[in-house]
């Protein structure tokens, strides 16, 4: 989001009205974002569902805990969080549940099968 966001003042607007306009309409918008810095308001504030994984330093999780709520009630959480078990914490907004999952199984990347475009490769 922060790259797509960046590539002009009219693409950021335009983010920032699917964020803020897109559910009342039907439209279910997932972004994602690595780090927590320079995240507009409304990609966490107009969102029921929030997920973070184990920050990699201390400005990230001092970032994620704001974000989550007050920051001295969810840092001590993002402190235990266990990277190596690719822990992370899903929230929902409205109804304040959080629950603590982590990825259970290992994860490998995938090897992506290019096409070729047919008529327009020389062999």
């Amino acid at each position: 989001m922060g790259y797509i966001e960046s590539l002009s003042g009219n693409m950021r607007t335009l983010v920032q009205q699917y964020w803020r306009e897109a559910r009342s309409m039907g439209i279910t918008v997932v972004g994602m974002k690595q780090r927590p810095q320079g995240a507009l308001r409304d990609m966490h504030s107009e969102t029921y569902w929030t997920a973070a994984f184990a920050p990699k330093d201390r400005s990230d999780a001092e970032r994620f805990a704001e974000l989550f709520g007050h920051r001295r009630d969810w840092l001590p959480v993002f402190d235990q969080l266990d990277a190596g078990r690719h822990e992370f914490i899903l929230r929902h907004s409205r109804s304040r549940e959080a629950y603590i999952s982590h990825v259970d199984v290992p994860l490998r990347p995938q090897k992506i099968q290019r096409r070729g475009l047919r008529g327009l490769v020389s062999r």
